[in-house]
């Protein structure tokens, strides 16, 4: 079984650590298909982008907003 390639920034996300709780989804489904799917994953998740560009991510900036 191949090892799931986690985000760098997980210990700094409120939305990984599930301190945000604003999205009707449950938490292990927004860690499979943005936090726990490698870079397909990544590059598809708002606050990644933010924190790649080195912009302020705002806590409650969900994932899948563009």
């Amino acid at each position: 079984m191949k090892a799931k390639e986690l985000c760098e920034f997980n210990r700094v996300c409120p939305v990984y650590k599930g301190e945000v709780k604003d999205f009707d989804s449950p938490l292990h489904v927004l860690r499979n298909v943005f936090c726990n799917r490698g870079s397909h994953g990544w590059n598809n998740c708002a606050r990644y982008s933010a924190y790649l560009k080195g912009d302020e991510v705002p806590e409650h900036l969900m994932p899948f907003e563009k």
